[in-house]
């Protein structure tokens, strides 16, 4: 009886200790209490709209690889019941003739932390990005037509209502594709997860993701 109730209580902390770690994979690492805030297409348009006369078009992609420092790895254990699995985002800037910059800094993220470990999708959004950490970046100097078609991307995304998914299509996956949109032949390495918490609890996939991405870039 002890060793089916120790074994039981075992069970239950291995699906939360599964589960702390799909909230921290899935939310880039934000808690929902801290998020950068929701971003509208409308308001990113609108800042490009204003026909000031352009010197430079740019994309750059940044990289918070997961690790003290960064490192290729998809995560990295923090702490007791902690993943650092990294985050990936974008700047697209506009340099002006008259010595001003209008920067737009987004990422994506799910819109809300799943209930359910088996929940891989969920809506997601773009956010303000701004105030993120990194270890790479990289930039593309951009055509105007390019530069365009990559706000056009960005518009799509929040338009068609792009489902988030932790293997199919998260945060690395959106940084690269806004710079494929963009024209430029960005890296992506397929990494996998696979967490065996043992009693029958593990954690499976793969996809794009931002340690590969960073490594990438750094190259």
């Amino acid at each position: 009886m002890c060793d089916r109730l120790s074994n039981k209580a075992y069970s239950t902390f291995l699906s939360f200790l599964l589960f702390a770690f799909l909230l921290t994979l899935v939310s880039c690492n934000e808690d929902e209490e801290n998020a950068p805030p929701v971003v509208q297409f409308k308001g990113i348009a609108a800042a490009f709209n204003d026909q000031v006369e352009a010197l430079e078009y740019s994309l750059t992609i940044f990289v918070d690889q997961p690790g003290a420092g960064g490192t290729a790895e998809t995560w990295v254990p923090v702490g007791f019941m902690d993943v650092d699995a990294g985050h990936a985002f974008v700047k697209l800037e506009r340099l002006n003739a008259d010595s001003t910059q209008t920067t737009i800094i987004i990422g994506y993220y799910p819109d809300k932390i799943p209930n359910d470990p088996n929940q891989l999708e969920t809506n997601g959004e773009l956010r303000d990005d701004t105030k993120r950490l990194f270890e790479v970046s990289k930039k593309y100097v951009l055509t105007k037509e390019n530069f365009d078609k990559a706000l056009a991307y960005i518009e799509s995304v929040e338009r068609t209502k792009k489902k988030y998914h932790l293997n199919n299509y998260n945060c690395a996956d959106f940084a690269i594709q806004v710079g494929l949109a963009a024209g430029e032949n960005v890296p992506d390495t397929y990494g996998a997860w696979d967490i065996n918490f043992g009693m029958g609890k593990r954690l499976t996939g793969g996809g794009s993701n931002p340690g590969n991405l960073g490594q990438d870039l750094r190259q």
